[in-house]
């Protein structure tokens, strides 16, 4: 069974973690994912290719990642932070 834990914050941003403490999704509801727990590599793809947009959402999957832009879209990172596609 796994166990997560999710705090909500009054700004409408959530937080999930897993049992060891570590975080799984990032949910800052329109609002910018803070850089420091952005890989630097997804950070970098988004700042070179969507110039205008920010990270709103950030979660950890088997795969990798699944980030979520302002503008709609879902775009997926395997593990070591390297593009695999764009969801709109």
């Amino acid at each position: 069974r796994t166990v997560e834990y999710t705090i909500k914050f009054t700004d409408g941003t959530e937080l999930e973690f897993n049992q060891k403490g570590e975080w799984t999704d990032v949910d800052c509801n329109r609002n910018k994912v803070p850089d420091a727990i952005i890989p630097t590599q997804i950070r970098n793809h988004v700042s070179g290719n969507y110039k205008n947009s920010i990270i709103v959402k950030i979660q950890k999957e088997n795969f990798g990642y699944e980030v979520e832009l302002n503008n709609g879209l879902e775009l997926k990172f395997n593990k070591e932070g390297k593009f695999i596609s764009v969801d709109d």
